[in-house]
């Protein structure tokens, strides 16, 4: 079933987690934490319709494609409107995907490197794309070059873009030079209350 979503026109890949979640490490050079985002979400497969491995480490162009669900994804979906993403606030207009450094995710001046904006029409994204090598403005050769620490998601914005209204991402790790990065999966909710 290849580029199942793509087919579909839906757009491509992404990581996130929630606030108070206990975390599961994604391999040795996984982030161990994570600042605050709004609620989960989970990266999947965008080949299999199903969510990656917690091991992955996936390359800076994801050639599988990847897409970002707010509920866990164990199996191919039948209905795929319960993985949008959280339906915005009054004041959200717009969502855009982006990648910054930890703690700087709701000022969009510090972003390293974002998508284009794309209105939010009263619903959350459907399966929206987040993968390091989709994002070109901004500075995403440097992020690519540097490597280091990020957060990766999707921000919801006011009216001119300019304020995050909220933000719901998760935390990576990119390696210098090659992009290649692994990313922070939320335990489910049993195991996170142990």
């Amino acid at each position: 079933m290849k580029n199942l979503f793509s087919k579909a026109g839906i757009a491509v890949c992404g990581a996130v987690l929630a606030t108070g979640v206990a975390l599961a490490g994604c391999g040795a050079a996984a982030p161990a934490v994570q600042s605050r985002s709004d609620g989960a979400i989970y990266l999947m497969n965008g080949d299999t319709g199903i969510q990656y491995d917690p091991a992955s480490a996936l390359e800076w162009n994801v050639s599988t494609s990847a897409v970002l669900s707010s509920v866990p994804v164990p199996t191919l979906p039948t209905d795929f409107e319960p993985l949008r993403l959280p339906p915005p606030g009054q004041d959200a207009v717009d969502w855009v995907s982006f990648i910054s450094a930890v703690g700087s995710e709701r000022d969009r001046s510090a972003w390293k490197s974002w998508g284009d904006t794309v209105p939010l029409d009263g619903k959350g994204p459907l399966l929206p794309t987040v993968f390091p090598g989709y994002l070109g403005n901004g500075e995403p050769k440097a992020v690519q070059t540097s490597g280091g620490t990020f957060s990766m998601g999707v921000a919801y914005l006011s009216s001119g873009d300019l304020r995050v209204v909220s933000a719901y991402f998760t935390t990576i790790q990119v390696t210098a030079g090659s992009g290649t990065w692994t990313f922070i999966t939320p335990k489910p909710t049993t195991e996170a209350t142990k």
